[in-house]
């Protein structure tokens, strides 16, 4: 394994990442416009969903239907186990709770992309339909994390909330792109690779850098939060990662899904869990839901976590790390 999380650590997706940081850390002038910022989102999103559309055509629907299937429940159970943990392990408080269970219900794209990179260097194969499960686990696991909220408190804008995730940029552009991918057609079909898929890697390094100056922007969040918030998010981050891996395996997918799935299952979002919880839940500390997901769980999952989960598929299949 530690071979694994060196590889992932001198990935140049990672270095971007820790660049970013180090610039913050050093109180550099780098800064990238907000604009800028948003077109990079944009870009990959699309990206991810075009890509998956392109690579889905004619592909047989049987063991897609199972991983989506699959993939609606761990989003509940995700936001479910995470609430729990929040509110009765590590005692906080309802709203709190509530909102660390949205973004555990949620997924980070961002860690999908770097997962994706990792497994793809590896020489391992990830599903054509991966973006699908992306969008599939988003929903659901909010909406879990917001019935929680109703549950614990009676009260919730629910309607508000599902809007800010279903019609939201995230899920809009995903699957608009595998839309697009999967039944566009005509001779101008041909160039889109060119633009989005093969300029792919260098636009997740510079989005991968301003991600590390947020992140570091973040940890003065994390130094006042104590262990109590760094516990739960590293502690819940495994715990759900290692379900995912599990239910994946027992269902009999494919390693790569198997892998994905447990990736997705880690991850934290920073896109539509908090705007769903700004829209649900706002008496939520944004200094806590922030800080785990920014400041703890993303930089372990990029870091250490999609190592860790490598290493255990490859356990669990035998394959010991070869092509699978």
């Amino acid at each position: 394994m530690h071979h694994y999380a060196l590889e992932n650590l001198l990935s140049p997706v990672i270095l971007s990442f820790v660049l970013g940081l180090v610039a913050y850390w050093v109180k550099s002038d780098l800064k990238f416009p907000d604009l800028f910022y948003q077109a990079l989102s944009i870009y990959l999103l699309f990206s991810i969903g075009l890509k998956g559309g392109f690579a889905f055509r004619g592909q047989s629907l049987d063991e897609m239907s199972l991983a989506v299937g699959i993939a609606i429940l761990l989003g509940l159970a995700c936001a479910g186990l995470s609430f729990v943990v929040a509110r009765f392990v590590f005692k906080f408080d309802p709203p709190d709770a509530s909102a660390l269970s949205i973004n555990f219900g949620s997924v980070s794209v961002v860690t999908y992309v770097a997962g994706q990179s990792f497994v793809e260097a590896q020489g391992w194969v990830l599903p054509s339909y991966a973006p699908a499960l992306v969008a599939t686990m988003e929903v659901p696991g909010i909406f879990m994390g917001m019935a929680l909220y109703q549950w614990s408190q009676k009260r919730t804008k629910v309607k508000d909330a599902l809007h800010e995730v279903v019609f939201g940029q995230g899920l809009m552009l995903l699957i608009g792109g595998f839309v697009i991918g999967l039944f566009g057609r005509g001779s101008a079909m041909t160039s889109v690779p060119h633009f989005f898929f093969d300029s792919f890697q260098g636009i997740l390094m510079l989005f991968m850098m301003e991600l590390g100056l947020k992140v570091g922007s973040q940890s003065k969040d994390v130094s006042r939060a104590g262990i109590r918030l760094i516990s739960f998010s590293l502690a819940t981050s495994l715990l759900l990662g290692v379900t995912g891996i599990l239910v994946g395996w027992m269902a009999q997918l494919s390693p790569g899904t198997t892998l994905l799935i447990g990736i997705l299952s880690a991850s934290s979002s920073y896109i539509a869990g908090p705007a769903a919880i700004r829209a649900s839940i706002p008496n939520a500390q944004a200094g806590i839901y922030l800080a785990s997901t920014l400041g703890i769980v993303f930089p372990f999952n990029i870091l250490v976590g999609i190592p860790i989960y490598f290493a255990i598929v490859s356990a669990l299949f035998g394959l010991g790390g070869k092509p699978g």
